[in-house]
């Protein structure tokens, strides 16, 4: 029988109709990284060490006194104050799955037949999981709390955190897995996912600062889209705390958008693994120009919020942006020249 020799662009479209996940890859990620998820779930579940340590030790305060039940202050404070220990342990854990397998395993990977998307997306699948596992489990336990103090923990409360705080971190992590196939190492994925976490509070305060001064817009306006921003900001969403109770539209909307978010952040994700390269030597981001990026990120958050403190009218403010703008640009190239000169930094990266 006569092979057929398919060409490269139609087997590539052949790869393009295979499955999105590899059972094989899947089981390879929870062998790998099965400690890794265990600390994860210990970082998550830590809050709950206290009550767990005095119930041990026998040193359980007496429950008959009002605010004293630490089972009880457990489960509050972790719902309210819970939120950034729990951003934190979500960042590093798809920082340390992308980004801290390159130059390891990751590059062995990618020499198999599987492709790139199948690769990411066993990291997506068995780190969400992993997240899914946690949010369970402290369902559980709120659920076991509320149902032996009912009068002190509402369970339409619990739901609504829930419900939030799993959207939001499922969210957070593929937003995390976009910053690690985009940047070199651990600590600069975990930078970068925090830098896009504070872009809407940037945003806030660039629109706010000229907006207020020549009331450009109204208060409501500004509320409006303060209110509108929140919706981004998913550190937020997740230390709200006891906000609402049970499903209302407005906590519909906000896991619809935390969802979708997160299947966008996933595509994109999976674009830029599989075009980047995984080795960059003495760069940050595995594509573009650092130092050049980084220029241009500081130019716009500097230049209108020293043009609004110059200007004295809408027509100065614009004026004052652009030189701004052209004078900060060109004293940074100046400074990361002298500092290359001096040799502080390297020349090629400017």
């Amino acid at each position: 029988m006569k092979t057929v020799h398919l060409p490269a662009k139609q087997f590539e479209k052949n790869n393009l109709t295979e499955s999105f996940l590899h059972p094989g890859l899947l089981w390879k990620e929870w062998r790998q990284h099965r400690y890794l998820f265990i600390l994860f779930l210990l970082l998550i579940l830590q809050p709950l060490a206290f009550p767990v340590l005095l119930q041990v030790l026998g040193l359980m305060p007496n429950m008959s006194v009002p605010g004293l039940n630490p089972w009880i202050m457990a489960v509050k404070n972790f719902i309210e104050d819970g939120g950034s220990s729990m951003g934190i342990a979500v960042v590093l854990l798809a920082a340390y799955m992308v980004a801290g397998e390159r130059g390891k395993s990751l590059n062995f990977l990618v020499s198999t037949p599987v492709n790139r998307r199948q690769i990411l997306a066993a990291k997506w699948v068995t780190g969400s999981l992993t997240i899914l596992l946690s949010m369970i489990l402290l369902f559980a336990f709120m659920s076991t709390i509320h149902a032996l103090y009912p009068t002190d923990i509402v369970m339409n409360q619990i739901l609504t955190w829930a419900g939030r705080t799993t959207a939001a971190l499922l969210c957070l992590f593929s937003l995390a897995l976009l910053s690690a196939s985009l940047c070199t190492g651990v600590l600069y994925s975990a930078a970068l996912t925090v830098f896009f976490l504070a872009l809407p509070v940037m945003a806030y305060i660039i629109i706010m600062f000229p907006a207020t001064k020549y009331a450009l817009l109204s208060s409501y306006q500004i509320t409006q889209i303060s209110h509108w921003l929140s919706y981004f900001n998913i550190i937020n969403i997740m230390n709200e705390g006891w906000k609402g109770a049970g499903i209302t539209p407005t906590l519909a909307l906000t896991i619809t958008l935390l969802l979708m978010a997160s299947l966008l952040f996933l595509l994109l994700a999976v674009r830029a693994f599989e075009n980047n390269p995984l080795e960059r030597s003495g760069e940050v981001l595995l594509r573009g120009n650092f130092k050049e990026i980084g220029r241009w990120i500081i130019v716009c958050l500097l230049a209108p919020l020293y043009a609004v403190k110059l200007a004295d009218s809408v027509s100065w403010f614009i004026i004052y942006t652009i030189l701004l703008t052209i004078g900060i640009y060109l004293g940074l190239g100046l400074l990361w020249r002298g500092m290359a000169w001096l040799g502080l930094s390297k020349q090629s990266d400017i």
